[in-house]
């Protein structure tokens, strides 16, 4: 569990990128679930204000973890279990507090920089009243936040780019992920497309889908490298 932050002193720029690494290696993640999510909590300010020069005024002072909103929708469609499973196929898992407990609602990635993903949602009216923790999964829930509905229908899109925490560029670790779920006829996204599209030719659906998602990130890495190889460099002496 992360310490609090009590001074402005406290937040140093190393932890706001390592924040800000964190929210972007979880987008990749994420992917076509982000319309489920929304960014919320004191990295917000950091991501829709810019200034001319961010160095002149330091490090935002809000927040050294990553706060995440889920839709009630991720309810309805039990959109969560793909939530929480792809957090751990990326080596996210729940978070220990104090008394070493788990807490299904904040989760980790255990790696140098060790990112906090806190989970909140909007009360619904299934759930009891005071409830302070809702579980979707045994491992995986959310902390019942009153507002929450209200800020998901301001959402503000902003555009991301960068290193992920890993020291990958966001497009090259969303390329590896994609590779993972499509690169063999069994793998996760051939089998839920063919469980989507098929109507008694199956086998076919995830052959073709497995050589289209091919082509497609042979491709984009093409891309991937051509523009890195082509990015000016930054001489340190000029």
């Amino acid at each position: 569990m992360p310490e609090s932050q009590k001074r402005a002193s406290d937040y140093t720029t190393e932890s706001q990128t390592a924040a800000r690494a964190g929210l972007l290696h979880l987008a990749t993640v994420l992917g076509d679930l982000l319309d489920d999510v929304m960014v919320v909590g004191g990295i917000v300010p950091s991501l829709i204000v810019t200034t001319p020069d961010d160095e002149l005024l330091g490090p935002h002072v809000g927040t050294t973890d990553v706060d995440i909103a889920l839709a009630l929708a991720v309810l309805d469609a039990d959109r969560y279990r793909e939530i929480a499973e792809r957090m751990r196929r990326a080596g996210f898992h729940p978070d220990v507090n104090d008394a070493g407990r788990e807490t299904v609602q904040r989760w980790v990635l255990d790696d140098a920089l060790r990112v906090t993903v806190d989970f909140l949602i909007p009360q619904a009216p299934a759930m009891p009243q005071g409830q302070r923790v809702h579980h979707l999964e045994s491992d995986f829930g959310a902390l019942v936040t009153t507002g929450m509905s209200d800020a998901l229908k301001t959402r503000v899109r902003v555009t991301l780019s960068g290193q992920t925490l890993d020291g990958a560029e966001a497009v090259e670790l969303a390329i590896t992920i994609l590779r993972q779920d499509f690169q063999r006829f069994e793998s996760l996204g051939p089998t839920r497309a063919a469980a989507f599209l098929a109507n008694g030719i199956e086998d076919e659906v995830r052959a073709d889908v497995v050589a289209h998602v091919a082509s497609l990130l042979n491709g984009l890495e093409d891309a991937v490298t051509v523009d890195l190889r082509d990015e000016p460099r930054n001489d340190a002496s000029s």
